[in-house]
Parts: C-alpha cells; sequence; structure tokens
C-alpha cells in the first residue's frame, strides 16, 4: 500500500468541503412588501427632546403611546382619528410623523413563520 504525504491529501480534502458548501449554501430569504400598521405612526421630534415631553406631546393630543423610544428621538403612537393626527403634526417639537411599517420577514424552511418588526429605516438619514 502506497503512502500519501498530507501535503497533497490536505488541500484536496477542503477543495471538497469548500465545493460542497458551496453546492448548499444559506437559505434563500423571502420578504414580503411592507404594510402600514393601522392607524400607527412614528413621531420623529427634534434633536434632544427628552422621553417624558415626548410623552406629553402625545398624549395631550390624543394619540396613545405605544413606544418611547430610546437612542433617538421618536415615539411610536396609535392614532385614533385624522384630527388627532393634525393636531401632532401641529404640536411644538414634532419635525414630521411618519407611517409606522411593518415588514413580514420569512426564511424558506424557517419554523414559527414570519416575525412582525417595525420599519425603523424611514427614520435614519
Amino acid at each position: 500500500m502506497r503512502r500519501y504525504s498530507i501535503s497533497l491529501l490536505l488541500p484536496a480534502m477542503l477543495s471538497n468541503v469548500a465545493f460542497a458548501q458551496e453546492l448548499i449554501g444559506p437559505a434563500p430569504i423571502t420578504t414580503q412588501r411592507a404594510t402600514a400598521s393601522t392607524n400607527g405612526f412614528i413621531v420623529v421630534f427634534a434633536q434632544g427632546t427628552s422621553s417624558n415631553v415626548r410623552a406629553n406631546v402625545a398624549v395631550s393630543a390624543g394619540a396613545g403611546l405605544r413606544h418611547n423610544y430610546i437612542g433617538m428621538d421618536a415615539a411610536a403612537v396609535t392614532v385614533p382619528n385624522t384630527n388627532v393626527l393634525e393636531t401632532l403634526k401641529r404640536s411644538p417639537g414634532v419635525v414630521r410623523v411618519v407611517p409606522d411599517f411593518i415588514i413580514h420577514n420569512q426564511t424558506k424552511g424557517s419554523r414559527g413563520g414570519p416575525r412582525r418588526r417595525p420599519l425603523l429605516s424611514t427614520l435614519v438619514k
């Protein structure tokens, strides 16, 4: 029986592993379109607005505060009607009001179905 040097076998074995990984590859991610959350909006405030002021502005306008973000000057709110939305837009310290979107991501073959995640990329400049 012939002995082969490890220097010849090792590259051959590694190339087979690399080729197999190329064939298998990661599962592709399928993304559905973003859908607007019903009556959900993200209110962007002026830089440096405290979380207490953000909460007070949202509640005094008649909106329901869903989430007061830490690390960014924004709050997620639920707006019952257009009058409350217009009041929020005219409130002092509010830079803009954007719809809150939900993105459904699902990896093929994943368990548990799609995950719901709020889309905050509209706030990133």
